[in-house]
């Protein structure tokens, strides 16, 4: 009898032991939920969070071009020592900063524009020892119509390609578009994409008051003019005044004013980032600033 008594006590301490570890295992699995669940909710808690304080800063920049077009002094140039363009320290906000800067994206070169200005595109990409074939593939790649000028980059070979792509016929929406260009591929783009942009339209102005020297002397002006017209404080009010630095035929695409802004603001809150890249459109006749495209990334 003793012995079936210690057989029954063995066998209940074994279904104990059974249930506590099915107990623990279903209170892991609890515990881990749990925790995927705080985590996720931590995440998109941040997002939402570092999202207001990035729209809030889009807002501030788009107020800022704004002010600058109202006041009659300012509107009739824009350069870099202007409000809108000052580099500014870090924002404080609650358990972190955020960073603003704005950038004036005619102080690149309009990739849409090469209908009108081929050589000048030429002589840029000379200058960094890019293939001109890339020229002929970039205007099949942004014409409307789907017929080859040349050995270029029409539905017909793209689809041959790997991976096959189709022709965008329409004007680009990124200097990333480059890549795709059959031309470019072992090509050094990095050096000339910081030169380059893909604005809404065909028409290239280019701000004298922003412009760097590099991008200057990649269009074929002299290291020494290109030193003059970006030297010290630059705020050119009128194109007579460029034209009497003797700035040649690119006068003719200079200007003073700029309407197409890019706003980069960064978040930084428990050692968790977030970022936006705003593309912005200030019309010429009333100032009104319009979103053009927005990216929003947080890590």
């Amino acid at each position: 009898m003793e012995s079936k008594g210690l057989q029954q006590r063995g066998v209940v301490l074994i279904s104990v032991l059974a249930v506590t570890a099915v107990l623990a295992a279903i209170a892991w699995q609890m515990v881990a939920r749990q925790s995927l669940i705080l985590s996720g909710a931590s995440a998109a808690s941040f997002r939402i969070q570092a999202e207001q304080y990035l729209l809030g800063a889009e807002h501030y920049a788009r107020q800022l071009l704004v002010e600058d077009w109202r006041n009659e002094a300012s509107r009739a140039f824009d350069s870099e020592d202007e409000k809108w363009s000052a580099a500014r320290p870090p924002f404080q906000i609650p358990g972190g900063t955020m960073e603003l800067r704005i950038f004036d994206l005619q102080a690149r070169f309009n990739i849409n524009a090469i209908e009108a200005y081929e050589s000048e595109f030429r002589t840029l990409l000379n200058t960094h020892k890019i293939p001109e074939s890339a020229i002929v593939q970039w205007l099949d790649w942004i014409d409307e119509d789907s017929e080859p000028r040349g050995p270029g980059t029409e539905d017909m070979e793209l689809l041959l390609q790997e991976p096959a792509l189709r022709s965008a016929d329409q004007i680009a929406g990124h200097v990333s578009e480059l890549r795709y260009m059959p031309a470019m591929r072992d090509t050094p783009l990095a050096e000339i994409e910081h030169l380059l942009v893909a604005l809404p339209t065909t028409d290239l102005s280019i701000n004298i008051n922003t412009v760097g020297p590099e991008l200057l002397e990649a269009l074929g002006l002299s290291q020494s003019l290109a030193d003059t017209l970006t030297a010290g404080e630059r705020k050119f009010h009128s194109l007579d005044e460029i034209n009497e630095l003797d700035a040649g035929e690119g006068s003719s695409y200079f200007g003073v004013t700029s309407n197409y802004f890019a706003v980069w603001g960064e978040v930084e809150i428990a050692g968790k980032r977030a970022r936006i890249e705003s593309r912005l459109y200030r019309k010429p006749d009333d100032g009104s600033v319009h979103l053009l495209g927005r990216n929003f990334e947080s890590a």
